[in-house]
């Protein structure tokens, strides 16, 4: 049985507010081809993310997430709703529920009291005597500038009728590695789900990240990322294709890690337009691709480099070694660096 979820169920009026939308297999048995369409009602914009969420497998006590960023336009309550929800149980038998709803509820903004007015009159204060570490020169700041926002887009693609991926727990091991890091209130994730070409550069454009996360299978004549067609089966991309929507995407986006097997063709063409690329030089398991990710973003949540993010990825495989797996990480540099 599938089970889906919403958090949080409440929403200010007016501000942008991330609704992460969950499915979990609560039976005992897996579930396959789980589709679920998000609805949003009138009153209720979707500023980004996925309106699908697909899996092709589903094991018990396993759950899949899709995040959205989404904006009430006034007051009430509201119905969530999915015109296609559907999946296939253990023993073949196909499950439809087209009468999916779930409430959201808008609560009215905050008005801010006003600041009640003193009569009290205004004394001058004595003029505080300067010392030489206090002095400022005319128009400098007392306060230090705040470190600018890290923007991360994570696309995950496991298509129907390829070999089943965690890429669901990968990304879900990633967000808790940032939240639990000392630079995590300046680390912002996006993810996209069951990603096509067009989701890549609409995410690319919209979103404008800095470091973009490819989790799923590579490889093939391409040693490219496969990712999804207009009808849901598997789509090597192109290089030249990936390479031209970086090309376009702009110097905003300063690290690309394509963590799928045999992608080094891939990492290489990227580095011709991206600072920095990570690739694979070979296969490497599910549970090898987690742990490097982990070990990547515990650096950059603690203010590392994109070169201390990777060795550190790179220690956490050789710590628990899968075959060869801590030689398959490969770090290349793009024109910038190079020519440094």
């Amino acid at each position: 049985m599938i089970e889906v979820a919403l958090s949080p169920t409440r929403i200010p009026v007016g501000t942008a507010a991330d609704l992460e939308v969950r499915l979990t297999n609560s039976g005992r048995e897996m579930c396959l081809n789980v589709v679920f369409v998000i609805r949003l009602p009138t009153g209720i914009r979707c500023l980004r993310g996925p309106d699908r969420i697909r899996k092709p497998k589903l094991h018990p006590g396993e759950s899949i997430t899709a995040l959205l960023r989404i904006r009430a336009d006034r007051a009430g309550s509201y119905q969530l709703t999915s015109p296609s929800f559907s999946y296939t149980d253990h023993t073949g038998r196909a499950h439809h529920d087209n009468d999916f709803a779930a409430e959201i509820t808008a609560d009215p903004a905050l008005v801010p009291a006003p600041v009640p007015r003193t009569s009290e009159p205004k004394t001058a204060a004595p003029p505080a005597a300067a010392s030489p570490s206090s002095h400022q020169a005319p128009g400098s700041r007392s306060k230090q500038t705040p470190r600018s926002l890290v923007k991360v887009l994570f696309l995950g693609a496991n298509p129907p009728r390829t070999e089943s991926l965690r890429i669901d727990q990968e990304i879900r091991e990633i967000q808790q590695t940032i939240r639990e890091g000392k630079e995590r209130d300046r680390i912002k994730v996006q993810t996209e789900w069951a990603v096509r070409p067009s989701d890549i550069t609409r995410a690319l454009m919209d979103f404008r990240p800095n470091f973009v996360h490819f989790a799923g299978h590579g490889g093939g004549e391409e040693g490219s990322f496969t990712a999804e067609n207009e009808r849901g089966f598997a789509h090597l991309i192109p290089v030249a294709g990936l390479v031209q929507a970086f090309r376009a995407a702009g110097p905003q986006v300063q690290c690309v890690i394509v963590n799928a097997c045999e992608t080094e063709r891939l990492a290489r063409a990227l580095a011709a337009v991206v600072p920095r690329v990570i690739g694979m030089r070979q296969p490497v398991g599910d549970s090898s691709a987690i742990r490097f990710s982990i070990g990547f973003y515990q650096a950059l949540a603690a203010g590392e480099p994109v070169e201390t993010a990777f060795e550190v990825g790179k220690a956490l495989l050789m710590m628990t070694p899968r075959e060869d797996d801590a030689q398959a990480p490969l770090l290349l540099y793009g024109p910038e660096r190079a020519a440094g």
